[in-house]
């Protein structure tokens, strides 16, 4: 607001007193002398009511007087600054530890601002290099070119953010407490901790009864800053204790009807317990039960998988009979020459649910198939037995019959005997019996007359009946005929005539036939008399004026007997694989071959060569059968082995 001052050729002070203008200047006003020519010589370029900057600006004047002469005085404006900046510190601050230590280094706290009327001269703070964990107060200071000073304060807040670490102890495993279902005083072990400041806490969550199976046992560690971590450790407890079990008693049951197996059978229930659980009972039985006995396998298993079994037997008897079918009751004739038959007969029919072990004739007669049964009743029995000891037993009748009527050879011709002597009225006879045979022992020959008999004069028939043990009867006859006037008749030896004992006529009709051919009409044979030409079994027809009438048939068994020689017939070789020779003295009509049943058997013959081909036969007894060319039957076994 005003100065002062004195042009005295010097320098001169001019305290002034200025308007600050805000910007580190201020306005000066001063006054001059008045009366001289004043000249502002200085070449500061400020004059009053200038604007003066902060410090001592020195101003020269000059002044001139009428005459010239000058003189010159100076003084200085000085501005102090006194006032003091400004200034803004920089955000507080929060960062992280560095890793692994309980402080941070390297921390970027910004930069303060700060800001003067005139000019700032420095702007510092006392940060350290190093912040601990926590709140470090960094105070900010500006300095102006004047020397005010002002400061300001900025908080660095170190968190610990490094979670302290946690190495539980290793997993535990213990045995269930004998007979309850858990553990205690389970020894967990001590965990392993760090951190990079401080430990607060360690701590689990480990219960005092750890149950069976596992139990995850947490560790929590706290550090000094709160933060927390935490770790698991697994406390595994096992049932090692085996459950028990009791099976059912063993079972014993019959076989379904039909069967050889058991479905359906009751096996019971086992009695099971544990210390902790039961998970499953279960067996191994099959849906079916096979005969015998059957091992079943009972399987408890706990909870924790221990298993026990226990085992049951189940036995299957077979109580089912066998079943046998024999044949009916059979019946046959004999075989022609024999005092029976070769029966072939098939085997029972048999089964049985599970098996037969064998089937065995029990009869004890000594007769099997394929043998020659005797005539009369042979019974054969027959015995199942099943693998499981069932018997059961059918049998049969085989009856031969025998049909074959005896045999009665030999017998005499009708005999004409004379009286030599008038008074004879009776003449003996002489003959020799007739020869009977039969199939079978035990032919009985009865007789009406005797050779040595005298007989009396006319025509005695005497008659000869062979009569075999089932009463089969063959008959022959002769005439003995007793005269004194007539020629004796002269017989052929070998030769059998039939008369019809008819009184002939004229228009009577003759006409013989073969009985045993269905009453077949003998050609030629028509007349009163007839004479076979081999045995047979013959009758005659007679008809007159149209009516017919059959006669008896009569048995002839005696032509050309005398030449039947049965060991004269060999048959080699005997048995035979096949090729059969005939050797016999004589000659051969025919030759026929036939199984044991009768039935003809059609194979290679050769009547010439007396040979036959039985190659294609199979094992066993065949009868063959030889007409001679005397019409003689002769029969003989033969075995054909391969």
């Amino acid at each position: 607001g005003g100065g002062g001052g004195s042009f005295n050729g010097g320098t001169t002070q001019i305290n002034i007193a200025g308007v600050n203008t805000g910007n580190g200047q201020i306005v000066i006003n001063y006054l001059l002398a008045g009366g001289l020519t004043i000249t502002q010589t200085d070449l500061t370029g400020l004059s009053s009511g200038s604007t003066f900057p902060v410090g001592t600006t020195t101003l020269e004047y000059t002044a001139t007087d009428d005459a010239g002469n000058t003189d010159v005085c100076t003084f200085t404006v000085t501005v102090n600054d006194t006032e003091v900046p400004t200034i803004t510190c920089p955000a507080d601050i929060t960062v992280s530890n560095d890793a692994g230590v309980c402080e941070a280094t390297g921390v970027a706290i910004g930069t303060a601002t700060g800001t003067d009327n005139c000019s700032v001269a420095s702007i510092t703070n006392n940060a350290p290099g190093v912040y601990p964990v926590g709140n470090t107060t960094v105070t900010w200071t500006v300095v102006d070119g004047s020397g005010n000073t002002v400061t300001c304060t900025q908080v660095v807040t170190v968190t610990d953010d490094e979670n302290p670490f946690i190495a539980c102890p290793a997993d535990v495993t213990v045995t269930a407490n004998a007979g309850v279902c858990e553990a205690t005083g389970v020894v967990l072990g001590t965990p392993v901790t760090t951190d990079n400041c401080s430990i607060a806490s360690v701590t689990n969550d480990a219960p005092a009864t750890f149950p069976l199976g596992i139990t995850t046992v947490t560790w929590t560690v706290v550090d000094g800053s709160g933060n927390t971590v935490t770790c698991t450790q697994d406390v595994t407890v096992t049932d090692d204790e085996l459950p028990t079990i009791t099976c059912p008693a063993d079972v014993i049951v019959n076989n379904d009807p039909g069967l050889c197996d058991a479905t359906g059978v009751a096996l019971g229930t086992p009695v099971t317990a544990d210390n902790c659980s039961i998970a499953s009972v279960t067996n191994d039985a099959p849906a079916t039960f096979l005969l015998g006995t059957t091992t079943v396998t009972w399987t408890v298993v706990d909870g924790s998988g221990n298993t026990v079994t226990c085992t049951q037997d189940v036995v299957v008897t077979d109580i089912e009979l066998p079943t046998i079918t024999c044949q009916a009751d059979t019946t046959f004739d004999n075989l022609p020459g024999y005092c029976g038959l070769t029966v072939n007969y098939p085997l029972p029919a048999f089964g049985d649910n599970c098996g037969v072990a064998s089937l065995t004739q029990t009869d004890g007669s000594g007769y099997v198939s394929g043998d020659l049964f005797p005539v009369g009743i042979t019974y054969q029995e027959f015995t199942v037995v099943d693998n499981s000891g069932n018997t059961v037993t059918c049998g049969f009748n085989i009856t031969v019959i025998d049909s074959e009527l005896p045999v009665l050879v030999n017998c005499p011709t009708d005999m004409v005997l004379y009286t030599t002597e008038a008074s004879q009225c009776s003449v003996q006879a002489l003959w020799q019996d007739p020869a009977a045979s039969d199939n079978c022992p035990g032919v009985i020959l009865n007789q009406t007359h005797s050779s040595g008999e005298y007989f009396a004069f006319g025509i005695t028939t005497v008659t000869y009946d062979a009569v075999d043990n089932v009463g089969n009867t063959v008959s022959c006859s002769f005439t003995v005929e007793v005269i004194d006037t007539v020629n004796p008749i002269v017989t052929v030896e070998d030769q059998v005539t039939l008369l019809v004992d008819v009184s002939p006529t004229d228009d009577l009709e003759y006409q013989w036939v073969d009985c045993d051919n269905g009453y077949a009409p003998i050609a030629g044979a028509n007349s009163q008399l007839f004479a076979p030409t081999q045995n047979g079994n013959y009758a005659v027809i007679t008809t007159i004026n149209g009516c017919s009438d059959t006669s008896n048939c009569e048995v002839i068994g005696v032509i050309g007997i005398d030449e039947l020689v049965i060991g004269n017939l060999i048959l080699c070789p005997n048995p035979t694989n096949g090729m059969l020779n005939i050797g016999f003295e004589g000659e051969i009509k025919s030759i026929v071959v036939v199984d044991m049943l009768g039935r003809v058997i059609s194979l290679p013959i050769s009547v010439t060569e007396k040979m036959v081909d039985g190659s294609n036969l199979s094992t066993g007894k065949y009868m063959i059968r030889i007409i001679t060319e005397n019409n003689q039957i002769l029969v003989e076994e033969f075995v054909v082995h391969k």
